[in-house]
């Protein structure tokens, strides 16, 4: 989840615990919410950083606190469990000597791993993918994952799909993508003559056709004395 989502969240669900990993810099300045506390810890680079937001009511205790990982002891049960976030960095291994230090305890670590195996419904696997997989198989851990891509940033379908659309002569502003919502604020919807729009495809789409026309290439009116002195000075400007 994003930042950004967290008031969504917050206020359609009532969460005891919610994992946030590649927070990137917010992990700096994480928001102070009511009735919640964090435990968190930096990442390697600006993309990195975990976080976890407990409930008031739930006791914890910190165990491990390194780069782009966190355990924590969860004091719930008749029996503590430990609960953990990681990153993992695109093309990094996993830090199998942090998970070979609780491989004989019950344990949970969610996160994002970058990591890509057939197994898990991927189309192929990558390096943290078949290490990941032959640590799970020798110590006799098991993944729970979902039966679909948690990212489809990578695969040949959508790319082909980006590449086929901006090649046709579309404007690229109408290909919308989830990497600028870190960057945009939070808002209800655009207001439009009908009513509110909250469709992000449709909001795209109605930018974009409006920032379109206006910045298209203006028509010039060869009996405007105004036209032609702009025109001019715009060709003494470009040569």
């Amino acid at each position: 989840a994003h930042i950004a989502d967290l008031d969504i969240l917050l206020t359609t669900y009532t969460l005891q615990i919610l994992i946030l990993t590649g927070v990137g810099s917010k992990i700096k300045q994480l928001p102070k919410i009511s009735d919640y506390y964090w435990i968190s810890q930096e990442g390697t680079n600006a993309f990195g950083g975990v976080a976890i937001l407990f409930h008031k009511t739930l006791k914890t205790k910190l165990i491990t606190q390194k780069r782009d990982f966190l355990l924590v002891e969860l004091d719930i049960l008749s029996k503590p469990i430990l609960l953990g976030a990681v990153y993992i960095l695109p093309g990094k291994s996993i830090p199998q000597d942090i998970f070979d230090t609780y491989v004989d305890k019950s344990f949970y670590i969610f996160g994002d791993y970058n990591a890509k195996h057939t197994d898990w419904f991927c189309t192929n696997n990558n390096a943290s993918g078949v290490q990941l997989r032959n640590w799970l198989d020798n110590t006799g851990r098991e993944m729970i994952y979902p039966n679909q891509p948690t990212s489809k940033r990578s695969t040949e379908e959508k790319i082909e799909k980006r590449n086929s659309f901006k090649s046709q002569g579309n404007n690229i502003w109408k290909y919308r993508h989830s990497t600028f919502h870190p960057y945009a604020p939070s808002f209800e919807g655009l207001t439009a003559n009908n009513g509110i729009i909250r469709d992000h495809q449709v909001i795209a789409d109605t930018l974009a056709n409006y920032y379109e026309k206006h910045f298209e290439t203006p028509a010039i009116d060869p009996n405007n004395i105004s036209h032609i002195d702009a025109m001019k000075e715009y060709d003494v400007f470009t040569e």
